[in-house]
């Protein structure tokens, strides 16, 4: 059985998807993760709603626990309702005190009657119970799938890195190829000026990479030490 690991850093950059893909399966195999089985979710059935409008009472932010059918007996409410009894403490006695209640306003909104609510119970409590199942099997769905990705995170990571490297070399080798076209053909005047763009180690790597032979002369121009610096930071991006 191939195990990625035991792949070159090249032949890693060489695979594609539907390869890494038989790789990730055995990956997955030998670490005894188990591919999550795809989440089906129940039906919610259509659950009744509130057909009648109430009116009832805010009081700033917060609703009292006073509804009306009639918006008339609401605003008759409001008329005679204006103040309300708050506890203050001094020491240890408790006092009463009447309080003017912030203004008030009336707000209409379907609710269940008591008779509706009674005979659409039993409907939301499945459908409660259904989607409360649901909820469930999402969350262990995402968190098999979370399990497998943290599983695969070291792979995946290392096949991204080893394209973008092979990417970076490859620019190395078709830089000397084209600085070699421009000597006509005199690897050794390409390979001078190759490095003065690119590092000697990033030459090296990418002539083995690609079985490339490019001997840098030990007397060539080596890159100004700013443009090092910024060339040994593309060649070793993080990750």
């Amino acid at each position: 059985m191939k195990i990625y690991w035991n792949l070159t850093e090249k032949e890693r950059s060489e695979l594609t998807s539907d390869q890494v893909e038989t790789f990730v399966r055995a990956e997955l195999m030998t670490l005894g993760i188990l591919k999550p089985e795809p989440c089906v979710l129940d039906p919610v059935p259509p659950v009744p709603k509130p057909t009648q409008q109430y009116f009832h009472i805010r009081c700033g932010d917060h609703p009292l626990d006073v509804a009306f059918d009639r918006i008339e007996d609401a605003k008759s409410f409001l008329n005679f309702c204006q103040l309300r009894i708050d506890r203050a403490y001094v020491g240890h006695a408790v006092h009463s005190v009447a309080v003017r209640i912030e203004p008030m306003e009336i707000v209409s909104s379907p609710m269940f009657s008591q008779e509706e609510f009674a005979s659409a119970k039993d409907i939301l409590r499945s459908a409660d119970a259904i989607v409360a199942s649901n909820k469930k099997k999402q969350g262990e769905y995402q968190a098999a799938e979370q399990k497998r990705h943290e599983a695969l995170r070291n792979l995946m990571d290392d096949w991204n890195e080893c394209r973008s490297k092979a990417i970076r070399l490859k620019r190395v080798v078709d830089t000397f190829s084209e600085y070699k076209d421009i000597a006509g053909g005199d690897g050794g005047i390409a390979a001078r000026f190759l490095a003065k763009v690119f590092t000697r180690s990033a030459i090296c790597e990418a002539a083995q990479w690609f079985g490339e032979v490019i001997e840098v002369p030990d007397d060539a121009p080596e890159m100004a030490p700013a443009e090092q610096q910024k060339a040994v930071a593309y060649e070793n991006p993080p990750f």
